[in-house]
């Protein structure tokens, strides 16, 4: 799956292409992630498949198409910042093509053309992105309108974890249920269940009463620290919640 099966399946199109790959299981040793790029820039590769590291930073003048494959992955995240980012590496990815005298285009691979995040990424138009993201951010109270503590809790015992993640729920919001300012969300498994062999679930405190929220997660640290097996991470005002 992934990038590697894209380029079995681009030379098999182009079977006179040079094709190359660039992502973490194919650049293995220090140095050769600018090698493949040196190459690329100097055309001695045609076609270059890789992940979002291929989206910013480069400045190719000879780059006249860019593909973006199943843009939906990003924007269908569990993370209320996913159409940010997805806004984010669209308007980057597209900046890597059209740099040169001949132009160029960007082809996005998308099963929801119309979602907002693709639609004024196609257009550049940040200036009404902000507003659409703003207003739906806004509507669920999310920031910057609240704020946030991810509580993220980890152990090596799936069952153990799960066990005392549910008796977690039940104690946080029968004893703040009537809270009022706050909102507590979960315990849920992370999106990223497992981890460097750790499972994972997580707490969420979202809210503008910053001592109540407090409250709340000195509560939840104050249940898992008495477990020898699980570690916790608080998170205030996450970048992501994955």
């Amino acid at each position: 799956m992934g990038t590697e099966k894209i380029q079995f399946h681009v030379k098999k199109l182009f079977p006179n292409a040079r094709v190359e790959r660039l992502d973490t299981d194919r650049v293995k040793k220090r140095g050769e992630a600018n090698l493949i790029l040196k190459r690329f820039a100097q055309g001695q590769i045609d076609i270059l498949i890789g992940t979002q590291m291929l989206a910013k930073g480069f400045d190719f003048p000879n780059v006249t198409l860019v593909g973006v494959i199943n843009a939906d992955t990003i924007l269908s995240l569990p993370d209320f910042r996913s159409f940010e980012r997805g806004f984010q590496l669209l308007t980057q990815v597209a900046g890597r093509t059209g740099r040169g005298a001949r132009g160029g285009r960007v082809i996005i691979q998308t099963f929801m053309p119309q979602a907002y995040a693709i639609t004024y990424a196609r257009h550049h138009d940040y200036e009404r992105f902000y507003e659409e993201e703003k207003k739906n951010r806004a509507e669920l109270n999310y920031p910057p309108y609240s704020s946030l503590i991810n509580v993220i809790i980890r152990s090596r015992n799936e069952k153990g974890l799960e066990e005392r993640c549910k008796k977690l729920a039940t104690l946080v919001h029968a004893d703040h249920a009537d809270e009022r300012g706050i909102e507590v969300i979960g315990p849920a498994p992370l999106p990223f269940y497992k981890l460097r062999n750790y499972y994972r679930w997580h707490v969420m405190i979202k809210g503008v009463d910053h001592v109540r929220m407090r409250a709340v997660t000195q509560a939840i640290i104050a249940s898992v620290s008495r477990a020898k097996d699980s570690y916790l991470a608080v998170d205030v005002d996450p970048i992501s919640i994955l």
